[in-house]
This record gives structure tokens, sequence and C-alpha cells, in this order.
């Protein structure tokens, strides 16, 4: 489902995270397969009108250079924010629809829920109040 721009985005981010060796690189690295999976989600017919809408209100966070926690002013940190969202919409996406259909989007390591839960946990712990304003910032609350 790839193709141009999105492509492009994702092949630089995939490059640019993959010697990232600071801190929170397990949360950091995992970017390239959730963005991906949230793209490819979008290929399935089962999902709800608003499963869209979140699905691309994170993907369009996440090429946004300037939101919550910008890319450019906080570097690799940067996509903290960015992860919060897609792992609050893809919990949203696995807990209406079966796990298995989603998993079979899954082209990153481990299983698609421990990943998914855990990425949640932790970039919710690092933005504290922020999550309230990633929300707000995308209209999905």
């Amino acid at each position: 489902m790839w193709g141009g721009m999105q492509e492009d985005y994702l092949y630089i981010l995939e490059n640019k995270v993959a010697g990232y060796e600071g801190e929170h690189r397990e949360l950091i690295t995992a970017a390239p397969d959730i963005l991906r999976l949230l793209n490819d989600l979008l290929g399935y017919e089962g999902l709800t009108r608003e499963h869209r809408q979140h699905i691309t209100a994170a993907i369009a966070y996440f090429v946004s250079p300037y939101d919550v926690l910008s890319e450019p002013v906080f570097g690799y940190m940067g996509y903290i924010d960015d992860l919060y969202l897609a792992s609050y919409t893809l919990r949203r996406v696995l807990d209406d629809l079966p796990v298995d259909v989603v998993a079979g989007f899954w082209k990153g390591d481990g299983n698609l829920r421990s990943v998914v839960d855990e990425v949640y946990d932790t970039s919710s712990r690092l933005l504290g109040s922020k999550v309230g304003e990633i929300l707000v910032y995308v209209g999905l609350e």
C-alpha cells in the first residue's frame, strides 16, 4: 500500500532510527514498524469509519514535522508523541477487531499486542500530561 511520498518518509524514518543507540532505544526503533502497520491497516475493508479516521490522524501526526514534540526541536525524543498517538489508535483497533486480523498486517518483531501495550505504557509515562494535548491537537478529544 506504500507508494510515493509515504514510501520516501518510511525509508527516511527507517534509516534515521536504525542506528539510534540512545535513551528509549526500543521505543524509538519501533517507529517504522508501527507506522507501516497503520498504513497497511488502511487496506483492510473491515475497518470502521472511526478506525479509519483515527488511523489517518495518527499517520498525519507521524509525518507532521511540527507537533507537540517536534523532531526538529526534540530530535529522536520527538517520536515519542507520534508513537503515543499511534499506540493509542492501535489499542482501540485491537479492542474492536480480532487480534489475528490486525496481526496479519504486522511486519515487526514480537507479539503485536505486547509491543503496542509497551509503546503505549512507556510513551504515556514519558509524556505525562501532554497526552491530552496530543489528543486535542488531532481532534480526538
